[in-house]
């Protein structure tokens, strides 16, 4: 079935989900933006049929039947919520909203209306994160002993831009922290226990952060931060081999070193960006008439978005128009 697409927000991400689109000939209906122009611009850029200068008048659009929510993190539960009131199916930027309670009830939403809700969690759905997962848990290496994995980088400093702004979700936590949590979590699953420290910013949001999980048999040292520039990596060892991936959240490439020095490397390259694996388990999952996509599953949401509340209540960091 051929299903048409329209995307809320013009941002960075928005073009990387629209040029998707349009290497896979899928359909970009319309795009949104409280700017017209900005609007304009982007569907001439991404070929989309029309632009909006609202996010109501396209979801007006009867013809339009997936949403891709690209606005930043804190409009991101008022923008699902909108979307559901049209019925629309959606696929959601990561990190899905602010926390697990507006999750839960937009989740509860979209089960009553019927409609298929996706967070954008990509990485969950390269091949080779699928590969990785699938070497764990065959045991060939046995088991994990430490997951170690961060995501540091040096953004734009402004305390009005979006990555320091408390009422659009700020933080490097949901922002990148999001990325190392989602690994040990798809990897070792919940923690039996968090430890927790960061800075904040003037506006009370996280610039950096330090976690510690603790699992039975093992622990996850993971760290984000958006005031310098640091490494990129994940480093995942075993029982039997210790598993390099480089850039981790994008990974194209694992390294195995086994026991006897003996190095493999698996190439996965993308067909396109990246995204294109996200879209197309999206609308498999349509096609089979699910409500729940099976990669990226609402427990998994829920759970990641209860993590990341505990992270950020240890750290101090509240949102001011978060659901509470």
């Amino acid at each position: 079935m051929k299903y048409n697409f329209g995307i809320i927000g013009c941002g960075n991400i928005a073009t990387k989900f629209a040029d998707t689109l349009n290497k896979m000939n899928l359909s970009l209906l319309g795009v949104a933006s409280r700017n017209l122009d900005k609007a304009l611009d982007f569907a001439n850029k991404y070929n989309a049929k029309k632009a909006y200068g609202s996010y109501e008048e396209m979801l007006q659009n009867d013809d339009i039947d997936i949403i891709y929510i690209a606005t930043p993190h804190g409009l991101h539960y008022e923008h699902l919520k909108l979307c559901l009131k049209y019925k629309k199916h959606i696929i959601c930027e990561k990190a899905f909203t602010l926390n697990s309670l507006e999750a839960k009830e937009v989740l509860s939403i979209a089960k009553e209306n019927n409609c298929l809700v996706m967070e954008a969690m990509w990485t969950r759905f390269l091949p080779s994160i699928r590969k990785l997962k699938e070497l764990i848990d065959s045991n060939k290496y046995g088991k994990i002993k430490t997951i170690e994995a961060e995501f540091c980088f040096y953004g734009n400093q402004d305390e009005n831009f979006r990555l320091q702004n408390n009422k659009l979700g700020g933080g490097a936590l949901l922002d990148v922290g999001v990325y190392p949590i989602t690994l040990a979590h798809l990897l070792l699953g919940k923690p039996i226990s968090i430890e927790s420290k960061g800075t904040l910013s003037k506006t009370k949001v996280d610039l950096n952060n330090e976690i510690l999980f603790k699992y039975e048999d093992a622990i996850a040292k993971l760290h984000s931060s958006f005031i310098y520039q640091g490494n990129r990596y994940s480093k995942i060892i075993l029982e039997k081999a210790t598993i390099i991936l480089d850039a981790f959240w994008k990974c194209e490439l694992i390294e195995i070193r086994e026991q006897d020095n003996n190095v493999i490397y698996l190439e996965y390259p993308f067909n396109i960006n990246g995204f294109e694996y996200q879209v197309q388990s999206f609308i498999n999952t349509l096609n089979s008439n699910k409500l729940e996509n099976e990669i990226m599953p609402h427990s998994t949401t829920i759970e990641v978005l209860e993590i990341m509340d505990e992270i950020r209540k240890q750290i101090g960091v509240i949102y001011e128009n978060e659901k509470r």
